[in-house]
């Protein structure tokens, strides 16, 4: 079937898992399926529709409403005759309409079971959570109340307070992931922990002694034994005690023996070792050449190597540790609930807890719904690759108790390539999963499309042929591994013969800034395009945006650019202005803020005033010397103007302090003062009402939390409103996704992030030969010896390393007809890339390019000249009428 035809059936009244490629128009899919169940279902709020973002619920239901009202739908008439019916006023009760995001779905239905949900009313919703995570882990350390567990967990990691904070804090940010599982550790003995635990090292172990016994002969193995002896007779090597040992056992107690094999036979980049000396242990004379010989005439036994990471079996000592770890992040989660009830506050992990709770109390939570007015028979999911564990079993209750034969339908729409919200714990095995198993009790149908109207035939070729080769051939649940699936390009041909894909190879010398280079390049990149085209610059993170925005702001100021979520509000000089004026309503004795007010643009005191009113008073407040006539005499007429109309107008303030809350007494006084009409683009506004939200939700009615507010500006980032001038937008990957641009440019293909710290627990949990594992670890304070940890982190690291692929594959599939990509290298003995970078993965398709380029040291550009002495600051003043 063509893809017309896969359309056309994913509108059947049947439950269906799509995946859709980059470009192929999921969200039109998921629209037409809205309409066509709108024509079938007795109320419209039967559908619920949960998208990835609200961005994408409003322009879901935007274009719901608008294929109906302008007749864009084939079921159109059909839905407004029924309408009409059955007196829904669909068209002007977009209510009814339910296109939301799965947290606002959860927040939805905790807030109509407030009794259930133990919050007792409505409770506000915090995007930036960090502070109650460091509060609820501080009050833990500091109770008196599991002291035995806090010295085990301190003693472990040899006292480093901040180490441990920091790593609790981190806990608290997934704690969904651990906390039935460390309730589960705290009822096991630690017998049961240990017999758990060594029973999943001996399943690693297993087919490792099986491959060794299948590649190796009796007389190679009895050769190995030989090779053993000899060492423990030269007395070269301490870790070699086989007590008249003749044959292997292959059991766990032998891991430490095959680890010193691996040892002696491999080097420490785990490649076959070919000079054997007497760090190895053997004699240089004719007896040790004959064992050495015996050694390099082994058989390739790489295999081997994956024994060196399997640890020591489990001990008493080990599960005491994991217990006590277990016990302290439980406290941790536990302290944190109260602070949320105290503030009337939860973070989004918190309220899909307290839904899958509520509904969890239930014997069907169809039952508890239709309590709640819910009669939810149609149940569509977009983006649903990027759904989390939680939501995941969220939305399974939901459905509980479905059949196909009750003519309830499932539909979710994705594509697996695109899954990259590992940190938000997206979790692409799900879709894999669904895929294989069905959701709950409904199967699905798979529906596989390969049509992309977004980018032309060239890229889509090159993209084709780029991670056909780096993707994983094979789907993989425990690796988190999507195999590739190649799309066609589905744009006429005319829209292609400007289009192009250039991979841009850049070599430096050893002494060259490389950033500050590869942004002059990417300038003069730019250059080259039209100036009609809309041109996306995409990286890993903001840091790898920050040299090339600072150089175009620093010797390009006329090139118009949006920079999306990149500078923090804290960077913004109007929300700099508000929190001054915040610190000074609260506190009259806090000088250096009350003089920020009065230099504020809608004060605007000139420097010479300023001085004259307290270069010779340096203990009276601000307050009493703006209110002092004598001092107020000798300013200038502008100067008194100006502080009187801030006078009156903080003294009606003042008068009302305690009738008002503080946050709406702080925006009437801002507003009062003139605030919008001093920002430098009115857009700002919108950042400035997200200040005045948290401000709203760091507050009391009459008091701030100061820090709490600092620490949320630092955390939430400006707003991303382009105008029509900016044709350059900035964005790090993950903004991007969903958006689409004439041209893209993927510049610091080389550059890395920074690792980060380690979780303070892992776990894995899987099925092998019929048998459940569910084994969790703690991390370690060396990384000396293998440890259980290490093992389980790294099938984590799988994970992440395959997911930034697809990140990469996100960023290359934004472009519709050009796309760039930059990378860069030092020249050096050796030219490779960095580990763990873009430029890495397509190293072996086009490492190639920087060897046949020669070693630059400085790119020309032309930058717009000005003289630093021309420059003279100007202080925006509100003007006076």
């Amino acid at each position: 079937m063509n893809d017309g035809e896969l359309r056309e059936k994913a509108l059947h009244l049947s439950s269906f898992i799509v995946e859709a490629p980059a470009g192929s128009g999921k969200t039109s899919l998921l629209t037409d399926r809205f309409l066509k169940l709108l024509t079938v279902v007795d109320m419209p709020e039967e559908i619920v529709a949960i998208t990835f973002t609200k961005k994408a619920a409003s322009e879901m239901k935007a274009k719901i409403i608008e294929r109906i009202k302008e007749s864009k739908s084939p079921f159109a008439q059909t839905i407004l005759k029924r309408s009409d019916e059955k007196g829904w006023d669909i068209e002007h009760n977009l209510s009814r309409l339910k296109v939301m995001t799965i947290d606002k779905f959860c927040h939805n239905v905790v807030s109509q079971i407030p009794v259930l949900s133990k919050m007792g009313s409505k409770p506000n919703i915090t995007d930036t959570p960090e502070k109650f995570y460091e509060e609820s882990v501080k009050q833990t350390l500091q109770a008196k109340d599991g002291i035995e567990d806090i010295k085990v967990v301190f003693t472990h990691y040899d006292n480093e307070y901040e180490k441990i904070n920091r790593r609790l804090v981190a806990m608290m940010s997934i704690r969904d992931q651990w906390k039935y599982r460390c309730y589960m550790l705290t009822q096991k003995s630690s017998g049961q922990i240990i017999e758990e635990g060594n029973a999943y090292l001996e399943h690693l172990t297993k087919p490792i002694y099986q491959k060794i016994r299948a590649e190796l002969n009796q007389d190679q193995l009895n050769d190995l034994i030989e090779i053993l002896h000899y060492l423990e007779s030269t007395n070269l090597r301490e870790d070699i005690k086989l007590e008249n040992k003749n044959s292997f056992n292959f059991d766990s107690e032998e891991i430490p023996l095959w680890q010193t094999i691996t040892k002696i036979l491999f080097t420490d980049k785990n490649t076959r070792r070919e000079n054997i000396t007497a760090r190895e242990g053997f004699k240089n004379d004719d007896e040790g050449e004959i064992y050495k010989n015996k050694c390099r005439n082994l058989p390739n036994i790489d295999f081997l190597l994956a024994i060196k990471a399997i640890p020591e079996p489990l001990s008493e000592t080990y599960a005491l540790k994991l217990r006590s770890i277990a016990n302290i992040l439980l406290q941790c989660e536990k302290k944190l609930r109260q602070l949320f009830k105290q503030r009337n506050t939860v973070d989004f992990i918190e309220i899909i807890e307290i839904a899958n709770e509520a509904l969890g109390k239930n014997d069907a939570a169809s039952d508890l719904l239709l309590s709640l007015d819910y009669k939810i028979s149609h149940l569509l999911i977009d983006e649903f690759q990027d759904t989390s564990r939680s939501h995941f079993n969220f939305l399974k209750k939901i459905v509980d108790g479905w059949t196909p034969e009750a003519q309830k339908t499932i539909f979710c729409v994705g594509d697996p390539m695109q899954s990259i919200y590992k940190f938000r714990e997206a979790d692409v095995s799900i879709f894999i999963e669904a895929k294989k198993n069905g959701f709950n009790t409904i199967p699905l149908e798979t529906i596989q499309l390969r049509d992309n109207y977004r980018s032309s035939s060239i890229i889509v070729n090159e993209i084709n042929q780029i991670f056909e080769n780096i993707l994983p051939k094979e789907d993989s649940i425990q690796e988190g591994a999507v195999s590739y699936k190649p799309f066609v390009s589905a744009k006429k041909e005319h829209d292609s013969y400007v289009s192009e894909f250039k991979f841009h190879a850049l070599t430096f010398t050893e002494s060259t800034d490389i950033d500050t280079e590869e942004a002059k390049y990417v300038c003069n990149l730019i250059d080259t395009f039209p100036e009609n085209e809309k041109i996306a610059i995409l990286t890993r993170s903001r840091s790898h945006l920050s040299e090339l925005i600072n150089y175009i702001r620093k010797f390009k100021p006329t090139l118009k650019f949006n920079a999306v979520e990149i500078d923090a509000l804290d960077k913004h000089q109007s929300i700099q202005d508000i929190l001054s004026l915040s610190y000074a309503m609260l506190d009259l004795n806090d000088r250096i803020h009350w003089l920020a007010i009065l230099r504020a643009p809608w004060c605007g005191i000139m420097l010479s005033d300023l001085a004259l009113l307290f270069q010779n008073d340096h203990t009276s407040t601000v307050w009493e010397i703006i209110q002092d006539e004598n001092k107020m005499s000798e300013i200038s007429p502008d100067g008194r103007r100006r502080i009187r109309r801030l006078i009156d107008i903080l003294k009606n303030a003042f008068d009302n302090q305690s009738k008002t809350h503080i946050r709406r007494l702080i925006e009437s006084v801002w507003m009062n003062l003139g605030g919008e009409l001093c920002l430098h683009n009115p857009n700002d506004i919108v950042d400035i009402n997200k200040f005045f939200n948290i401000l709203q939700t760091s507050s009391s009615p009459i008091a701030i939390d100061f820090e709490l507010v600092e620490h949320q500006i630092t955390k939430t980032y400006l707003s991303d409103i382009p105008s029509a001038e900016e044709r350059i937008q900035f964005f790090t990957i993950h903004k991007a996704k969903g958006l689409e641009f004439d041209t893209v440019i993927i510049p610091s293909l080389n550059s890395t992030t920074r690792a980060s710290d380690k979780k303070m627990i892992v776990s894995d949990a899987s099925v092998k030969n019929s048998r459940i594992f569910d084994i969790t670890a703690f991390s370690e304070p060396d990384n000396k010896s293998p440890h259980l940890y290490d093992l389980i982190y790294g099938i984590e690291k799988s994970r992440e390393e395959n997911e930034l692929k697809r990140l990469l594959y996100v960023a290359m599939t934004r472009a519709k007809t050009k796309l760039h990509l930059v990378g860069s290298v030092m020249h050096k003995d050796e030219i490779k890339p960095a580990s763990n970078s873009f430029l890495s993965m397509l190293w072996n398709i086009y490492g190639n390019n920087f060897y046949e380029v020669k070693p630059i040291e400085n790119i020309d550009i032309d930058i717009e000249s000005s003289k630093l002495e021309e420059f003279v600051p100007k202080l925006m003043r509100l003007k006076l009428i």
